[in-house]
């Protein structure tokens, strides 16, 4: 199905680029309906998710031809515009929105192709839902061994440590944009407060100190796991509204092309 779905595109790009070169109509209404007709397509991605039941092919068939219709987009928009930069105030909306529009979509092509592999390569992989849950039992069972290491050991230094330096990491997502660019200076800082804490402990300590490492740590695959998940969900809110602005934006262009033309006649 992926080969006659490209064969189709190849077939469709081969017809348009014959069309141009035969000089069938002004090139600059030719590549503009052609353009519009690939946004067009490419917004009605949407409304194969809202027909999934009917035999239309698989997602992923679809987002493939989603890409290879939005590279050819952006290919027949510099055409179009001739590789000029826009002269008036709607002309600058226009061409922003498109680039905005087309840059967010390969942004989400990225992270939709890339982002579950590295998931799933730093820890065990949680559903986004289960993320606040196993976040809020991480603090609780931090807390609560905190306050145990005092009954325990007699020294308040575990719980003092846990107050000062731990307790708001627990409590909440933490450095979002640190996780998403694969950084692991969350991992070195962590390493470096156990460390430095551990050297003001005595060895019965160590023990209560080591399962407060293995709740850090575990609370970083959380962190993880949820930066990951809420870029892969948010990206869309960038995306979706992009495109919706670029059709209508889209449609005042043709019509005020079409009234110049009426006028000039």
């Amino acid at each position: 199905m992926n080969k006659a779905l490209f064969a189709l595109f190849c077939l469709l790009l081969s017809w348009w680029w014959w069309l141009s070169l035969e000089r069938i109509g002004p090139v600059a209404s030719l590549t503009g309906w052609t353009l519009t007709g690939c946004t067009l397509f490419l917004a009605a991605y949407q409304l194969r998710k809202w027909l999934s039941i009917l035999p239309l092919g698989s997602a992923q068939q679809w987002m493939q031809l989603h890409v290879w219709i939005s590279f050819m987009a952006a290919f027949i928009f510099f055409w179009h515009t001739g590789l000029r930069l826009p002269d008036g105030l709607f002309e600058w909306a226009l061409y922003s929105c498109f680039a905005a529009t087309w840059m967010s979509g390969c942004l989400g092509w990225i992270v939709t192709t890339t982002m579950p592999r590295r998931l799933a390569r730093h820890g065990d992989v949680i559903i986004a839902d289960e993320i606040p849950v196993i976040r809020r039992q991480l603090q609780l069972a931090a807390d609560q061994l905190a306050l145990d290491s005092v009954s325990d050991t007699g020294s308040t230094t575990l719980a003092e440590f846990y107050q000062r330096r731990l307790a708001s990491f627990f409590g909440k997502q933490t450095h979002r944009w640190v996780h998403l660019t694969g950084s692991r200076r969350v991992h070195a800082w962590l390493d470096q407060e156990f460390a430095q804490i551990q050297r003001f402990m005595a060895e019965p300590e160590w023990k209560n100190l080591n399962q407060l490492r293995e709740l850090a740590f575990a609370k970083i695959n959380t962190d993880v796991q949820g930066a990951g998940t809420w870029l892969l969900r948010r990206w869309l809110f960038v995306h979706i509204p992009l495109t919706h602005a670029l059709i209508v934006l889209i449609g005042f262009h043709i019509f005020w092309v079409y009234l110049f033309n009426a006028g000039s006649i």
